[in-house]
């Protein structure tokens, strides 16, 4: 199943999404595929992006879904230096143990975890999961009470 890119208008997403969905099967027909495609671009624009910050860089990112890969695991869509990139990660064959100190410890020096900077990157986002096994949100309030921002992770 395709997804929007970024910045991709609804007409052009559409357009390049109806083919691939009769193609696949998903749809029997044009009615169909148009009414598939646009659920798919409306659930993508839903996304929600908080502020992320790991190993000293801060962007924003969507929370993590189940990637539109068949050979990854999670994706995410990420916003960082005026750039808008969606980024699939994570092997959807080995459980995460993250949970398991041994084991995240092992990951982390694999995958040299500390040396991850660049937001765009698979291997930051899954070194950020491995390390944030409760991932906890910080909301920042305004002086009326109001929610202007939600912080994850560390």
């Amino acid at each position: 199943m395709p997804t929007p890119n970024p910045g991709e208008s609804r007409d052009d997403f559409i357009e390049r999404c109806i083919p691939i969905v009769i193609d696949e099967g998903t749809a029997q027909d044009n009615a169909q595929a148009v009414a598939i495609c646009n659920s798919m671009f409306e659930q993508e624009s839903k996304q929600e992006f908080n502020r992320y910050t790991y190993n000293g860089v801060t962007c924003q990112s969507t929370k993590r879904r189940s990637s539109t890969r068949d050979d990854k695991a999670w994706m995410r869509t990420v916003r960082y230096n005026d750039s808008e990139r969606l980024v699939h990660y994570a092997d959807p064959d080995m459980p995460m143990r993250r949970n398991n100190e041994e084991a995240r410890a092992a990951f982390n020096a694999r995958h040299k975890c500390d040396m991850k900077k660049d937001p765009f990157a698979p291997g930051f986002w899954a070194c950020y999961d491995w390390n944030n096994p409760d991932e906890k949100a910080t909301v920042l309030l305004d002086n009326k009470g109001n929610p202007i921002e939600v912080i994850y992770g560390t």
